[in-house]
């Protein structure tokens, strides 16, 4: 099986405060603005990537913050938040990994 891990802010989407030279598509809206974009290209990769490996989105938001996003593809199986220290399972937190992760 091969696994694409990937941070999510400034390295698959952006702030609106960046100046993002490709077309884009909105995938994150709170209080109603839209504040973080992905270029077309690579919301259309991602689309094809994941039809052919699992596709592990990771980040230092929050769980709530991550929730707020919308990359296309539906809910990835798993992703990681909080820096690592919580994992998401079908959107779903896994109480063992955010266990052993304090332990650690």
């Amino acid at each position: 099986m091969i696994i694409f891990n990937s941070d999510l802010d400034n390295t698959l989407i952006y702030s609106y405060k960046r100046d993002i030279p490709d077309e884009k598509i909105c995938v994150e809206i709170y209080n109603e603005r839209q504040i973080s974009f992905m270029t077309r290209n690579s919301y259309e990769l991602l689309k094809k990537i994941v039809k052919k490996v699992l596709f592990v989105p990771t980040t230092t938001r929050t769980v709530e913050q991550y929730e707020r996003i919308d990359l296309g593809i539906g809910i990835p199986q798993f992703s990681l938040v909080c820096n690592g220290g919580v994992l998401l399972n079908n959107g779903k937190e896994d109480k063992e990994w955010y266990k052993e992760s304090l332990r650690l």
